[in-house]
């Protein structure tokens, strides 16, 4: 099992534009791919904090997510967004 914790803080304004991103990202997640477990985004407590899980059921399945053509063609306006990101594993 493969699984991840991410702390995102988008730049001011960028929210709107990040959850039309997200919101992308986790219907093509789910609907495309094999061995997503989890995938989820939440807004977080502080302004402009967001936070991700996600579980794969291998790391191949997460490198297979990273390298899909959704994830690739989405990650200029990702990347846009982000002020900060601190991405932790946190297996077992």
């Amino acid at each position: 099992m493969s699984s991840l914790l991410a702390k995102i803080q988008i730049h001011a304004g960028k929210e709107a534009e990040f959850e039309q991103v997200m919101a992308y990202m986790y219907a093509q997640t789910h609907g495309t791919e094999s061995g997503v477990l989890r995938y989820e985004y939440w807004r977080g407590r502080e302004p402009s904090f967001y936070y991700c899980l996600l579980v794969f059921e291998d790391n191949l399945a997460f490198w297979k997510h990273q390298a899909s053509d959704h994830h690739e063609g989405e990650m200029a306006r990702f990347a846009s967004c982000i002020a900060e990101l601190d991405l932790e594993v946190i297996d077992a």
